[in-house]
């Protein structure tokens, strides 16, 4: 998979996640070059209850996963927002099927 594929699933699963009840707002999006690397990817996530956000970049695609997880934990543990604490939790059974239909939203 590409590092643009994996965001798509990627901000597939955060809408998953939003229809299931979780105020989380934002997303992943490819940012341009820096000066080590010629793409990146920059995440941004929000909580529509409070107003917490944060964001964060990763270069490679087996950052993403450990990139939201590590975002997610510093908004629910250092930031106090515990409404996004379930992003850290175990996935209910019906999120990945819901993210497959958000993604295929898109096409």
């Amino acid at each position: 998979m590409t590092l643009e594929g994996a965001l798509l699933w990627r901000n597939a699963r955060l809408r998953a996640w939003r229809a299931l009840g979780v105020p989380a707002e934002g997303g992943w999006h490819m940012r341009g070059p820096d000066e080590r690397h010629d793409r990146r990817a920059a995440l941004r996530i929000g909580c529509s209850r409070c107003g917490k956000d944060e964001g964060c970049v990763a270069y490679y695609e087996w950052e993403l996963a450990r990139s939201e997880v590590t975002l997610v934990a510093y908004l629910v543990e250092e930031c106090r927002c515990p409404h996004l604490s379930p992003l850290l939790g175990p996935e209910p059974p019906d999120l990945e099927a819901i993210a497959a239909l958000e993604l295929l939203a898109l096409e």
